[in-house]
């Protein structure tokens, strides 16, 4: 059976090193030496890839946040993108512990 891909589970990576101040969080790549400012969209995001939560969850969390704003599910996306691109997250077809 194919899963959807709503059904996995994001999960910030290790190697990442990462702090919140004034509501904003910056990344810290050290393998890589690279480090990202994610926008609050993003960063809510980033935080809410645990391993535990699935996207679907992850969708709702932020539609929670997003309240009354359109497009909620394609900004997950974009933002899982994004994370995905730049190597900062993993997708796991169930969840950790």
């Amino acid at each position: 059976m194919i899963q959807k891909i709503e059904e996995y589970y994001p999960l910030r990576k290790q190697e990442v090193s990462w702090e919140e101040s004034d509501g904003q969080i910056v990344l810290l790549y050290l393998f890589k030496g690279e480090f990202f400012t994610l926008s609050p969209n993003v960063g809510a995001v980033w935080k809410f890839s645990d391993g535990k939560r699935s996207i679907s969850e992850i969708i709702s969390k932020m539609g929670e946040i997003l309240e009354g704003e359109q497009n909620i599910v394609k900004e997950v996306f974009s933002s899982l993108d994004y994370l995905a691109e730049n190597d900062l997250i993993e997708l796991f077809p169930l969840p950790l512990e």
